[in-house]
């Protein structure tokens, strides 16, 4: 979605096997590369010097705090539904898929709502926020996005990050 990509600061790759996780985990572990288990969401490993996550789920749905646990339970639910037609489009690299957009903008207000959470939301994540919704809001379903944001109570959080990105980064 950047328009040069090599101008983003990288941080660490996601990738989501879910239900094939512990066999990738397995395979990973067989070539004699260290992989951790520190969170439940996913395992991880560094390869070729970069940071590699292997995801069981899209969030932590065992996080200590009532509301938050509750949140990512009922989001890790719309967003599996969300892909039950197994509809993602290849990358191009092999058999290398992404997320359909109006899955990853749902995906995208949890991960920032995450961070936000815990405090560690930084510019790289609203800049990430801000080229990703100017380069696809005229290609996802905006109504059914912002259903699923009020149903999620998080309207005046994505209100806020987008009048904060609109002022500063040049959200549209």
């Amino acid at each position: 979605y950047y328009p040069i990509p090599h101008y983003r600061e990288g941080g660490d790759i996601d990738v989501y096997l879910f239900n094939n996780a512990e066999k990738a985990d397995t395979l990973i572990s067989s070539l004699g590369i260290n992989v951790s288990h520190l969170v439940p969401k996913n395992s991880s490993f560094i390869f070729d010097e970069i940071m590699i996550e292997n995801h069981r789920t899209f969030f932590d749905t065992e996080l200590r705090f009532k509301r938050e646990r509750e949140l990512f339970r009922k989001m890790e639910i719309m967003l599996t539904d969300m892909l039950s037609n197994g509809d993602c489009p290849k990358l191009g690299i092999g058999e290398v898929r992404k997320l359909p957009e109006q899955v990853a903008a749902l995906y995208m207000v949890g991960h920032l709502f995450r961070h936000f959470c815990c405090l560690d939301i930084n510019c790289r994540q609203l800049c990430d926020w801000t080229v990703f919704f100017t380069t696809i809001q005229d290609r996802i379903d905006n109504t059914l996005f912002m259903q699923q944001v009020r149903e999620l109570d998080l309207e005046q959080f994505v209100n806020d990050i987008n009048s904060f990105c609109s002022a500063y980064l040049g959200f549209q």
